[in-house]
């Protein structure tokens, strides 16, 4: 049975992260990012971001992914733009580098679909004293009717739908203490995020209609589920 996912790699989605790439550079740009750091982009997906990040600041750029047609996508975005992005099949839950290698680690749309507890462990690990750790989420507004839930949790996969507060509790619970969480100012972007796609040559109907079905949960839920960006630093 495909999930979402898979969804998301058939259709070779970049930027599927509210806000897409506009928000990521938007995000990118606040910071003071140089060509002598070395940066991690956890769950890469397309390599949409880790392309955009050694375009634009010529750092080192780590991206890693585990779906298999994510990886295929992934090289071929980093042949086209003939850029040197080391992409790596790995787990975000085991990210195979050793401790203190990243100045600056990025996660968009991952943390809901694998252990969260794992990954902050990895991250807060694997980053610099006083490197910094920044994720795009989904959250819940307020708490979910089980119902609803149910319903969220069993399309996306995701292994629960955290509040503001309990990504809070996560970070601090994995060992970081400077933690600011934020709700993007959405009409400050552009209303029409942009997206991109790379769709795959065979999609089966049931990924197609999962289309219809995130559209349909977009509107329905568009009250009850937002964004936050989380930033840690170690």
């Amino acid at each position: 049975m495909s999930s979402y996912l898979d969804f998301l790699a058939l259709y070779g989605i970049g930027g599927a992260h509210p806000g897409g790439i506009l928000l990521t550079k938007e995000l990118m740009f606040r910071e003071e990012i140089t060509e002598e750091m070395s940066v991690l982009d956890i769950g890469c997906g397309t390599c949409q971001t880790a392309v955009f990040m050694k375009e634009m600041f010529g750092s080192r750029v780590v991206g890693i992914e585990n779906h298999p047609i994510m990886l295929k996508k992934a090289e071929n975005r980093i042949g086209a733009a003939g850029v040197d992005v080391e992409l790596i099949e790995a787990s975000a839950e085991e990210i195979p580098f050793g401790e203190a290698e990243f100045d600056l680690i990025t996660s968009e749309s991952v943390l809901s679909f694998v252990n969260r507890s794992a990954v902050f462990s990895e991250v807060e690990r694997v980053l610099k004293p006083g490197g910094l750790f920044i994720a795009v989420e989904m959250t819940a507004e307020r708490d979910l009717s089980l119902e609803d839930r149910k319903e969220l949790v069993d399309f996306y996969g995701v292994g629960e739908l955290f509040t503001e507060k309990d990504w809070e509790k996560c970070v601090k619970t994995a060992g970081f203490v400077e933690v600011t969480i934020e709700k993007p100012d959405f009409p400050l972007l552009s209303p029409e995020p942009v997206i991109e796609f790379d769709l795959s040559d065979e999609i089966p109907e049931e990924i197609h209609e999962m289309l219809d079905r995130h559209e349909e949960y977009v509107d329905k839920y568009k009250e009850l589920l937002g964004v936050r960006i989380i930033k840690c630093k170690k």
